[in-house]
């Protein structure tokens, strides 16, 4: 069988020349085999197309195909054809298989690029997530050598605790974190609940991280609950991935909360004036029309006086500073109004 296989591509080699890639199985660099006869086309012979190069050292299968062309008859039989063309291509692929290389293994190691990007940057970080009501916090799993008991209403993880929003219930939640060796805590700046948390941990001894809250929102299809949130910024904090906001020292924190408790009284100053003075509009009285300022003296004066139930408006008129640019006549007739209580209440 093997000799009529070998015969059979000899006889393709005949047919075709040397240029035939199924009948040119021999090593050499384009030219014919010792033993081929004369190709059917002169130019065959020069033209290496479709050669199929080998190493230097033939194969097994290359040397018995040699020996088997010069010993095997050729097959007298209608289908020829047929079996020479497939007996070709299966010796080439047999000749191809010792010469391919082989694949090198992947390798099973992480990329160390990767590797670094989740590298934990604060192992003794803490996280937590502050409610009205209670403070769900978090520290890293390795600080609890032995699973805590069960709170209500529903199991917790060992590394997690629900403590009150009272400043007795704070005390406790730091004793814990330097009972677990936590030296920085994470928090979101939630209203101004976050405001004597951070005051208690910095007394405390703590790195307080107040971080904005959209830094903990981005992740998507992310559990929503108090429980996961503590977890979610203890594990950004530990990984160095959130933002502290800027919180200056105690001396200027105090500076600053007296200077913002005076500009919310001048504006709330400034919108009862605007009350006053659309509660006489409503009264028919103009006094804002011929006093420049209805919170200086004249205007004070008659406006107490309507208060304490003086409706006359030339007593009113009389209480005016002898400063004031306005007549007493002019004032009296500005004065002139309903005195509707309700509007007085106002």
């Amino acid at each position: 069988m093997l000799s009529s296989c070998v015969a059979a591509g000899r006889g393709i080699r005949m047919r075709c020349g040397a240029s035939c890639p199924f009948g040119s199985l021999d090593r050499g660099g384009g030219g014919l085999v010792v033993g081929d006869d004369t190709p059917c086309d002169p130019r065959a012979a020069s033209i290496p197309v479709g050669r199929l190069p080998l190493p230097a050292t033939p194969p097994p299968a290359a040397t018995v195909c040699c020996s088997a062309v010069a010993l095997g008859p050729w097959p007298a039989s209608s289908l020829e054809a047929p079996m020479a063309l497939v007996c070709a291509v299966v010796l080439s692929l047999l000749m191809l298989e010792d010469v391919m290389p082989r694949r090198t293994p992947t390798s099973s190691q992480p990329d160390p690029a990767t590797a670094a990007l989740l590298q934990t940057l604060n192992p003794h970080a803490a996280g937590i997530d502050i409610g009205a009501t209670a403070l769900w916090v978090c520290v890293p799993p390795s600080a609890v050598a032995s699973p805590s008991a069960p709170s209500a209403p529903a199991l917790l993880p060992p590394h997690v605790r629900r403590f009150g929003a009272c400043t007795a219930d704070r005390h406790p939640m730091a004793a814990w974190l330097r009972q677990c060796q936590v030296t920085t805590v994470a928090m979101a700046s939630t209203g101004v609940y976050w405001i004597p948390l951070d005051d208690l941990l910095e007394s405390a001894g703590f790195r307080g991280l107040l971080v904005d809250p959209r830094q903990v929102q981005r992740a998507p299809n992310r559990p929503k609950t108090d429980v996961h949130d503590g977890q979610w910024i203890q594990r950004l904090h530990s990984l160095g991935l959130l933002t502290a906001a800027f919180r200056p020292e105690e001396p200027i924190r105090v500076w600053r909360a007296s200077q913002r408790h005076r500009a919310s009284l001048i504006e709330d100053a400034g919108r009862h004036l605007q009350r006053m003075g659309k509660a006489m509009e409503q009264m028919h009285v103009q006094l804002p029309a011929v006093v420049s300022d209805i919170t200086g003296r004249t205007g004070m004066r008659i406006i107490r006086a309507m208060v304490r139930g003086e409706r006359a408006p030339k007593a009113l008129a009389q209480l005016r500073d002898h400063r004031g640019k306005a007549r007493a006549e002019t004032i009296a007739r500005a004065l002139q109004g309903t005195g509707q209580p309700e509007h007085l209440f106002a």
